[in-house]
């Protein structure tokens, strides 16, 4: 102790500097280094919950794209598959009306037929009349006499088979 008092150090001063710096120390924990610690594992645990927001938000965004791509993808294939069905459709319609054109002009050549066998027989029918008249008239000519109608049917018959052979 005689060492500490050559220096000028007073050991009861000392020891009140001790509990006071104690006291301090005690009293600057409790008031100022334990809120700020406090303050600071708060605002850890902020930062730390930001960033697991961040990272699920970020996950969440790419799980909406990859839907999203998905989807595009998905309706792109049903459009293609829309469009093959149209083509398939206007394919089949188009086949549609060309057989009912097809079938509808078909009707019109037979009835075109028809009605030009019709004429043909109309015509073949009134030159044979006018043939048979004609034969008639001439025959009466020539024998000078009036022919009877079953001889006239007989000559009539018979002119028109010779005139259909040849």
């Amino acid at each position: 102790m005689d060492l500490i008092t050559k220096l000028g150090i007073d050991g009861r001063l000392l020891l009140a500097q001790i509990l006071n710096f104690v006291v301090l120390l005690t009293v600057l924990n409790y008031f100022l280094y334990q809120p700020i610690l406090k303050l600071l594992r708060e605002r850890e645990a902020k930062v730390k919950k930001s960033l697991e927001d961040s990272r699920k938000i970020e996950e969440e965004l790419l799980k909406v794209a990859k839907e999203r791509e998905d989807k595009l993808t998905e309706a792109k294939i049903e459009a293609t598959g829309i469009i093959k069905d149209a083509q398939h459709s206007g394919d089949t319609q188009k086949e549609t009306i060309i057989n009912t054109a097809k079938e509808e002009a078909q009707k019109i050549i037979d009835k075109a037929r028809a009605q030009s066998d019709q004429i043909l027989g109309n015509l073949q029918s009134e030159a044979l009349t006018e043939l048979t008249e004609i034969i008639i008239s001439v025959t009466e000519k020539i024998l000078g006499k009036k022919i009877t109608k079953e001889e006239d049917k007989k000559l009539v018959k018979e002119a028109v088979e010779e005139i259909i052979s040849k």
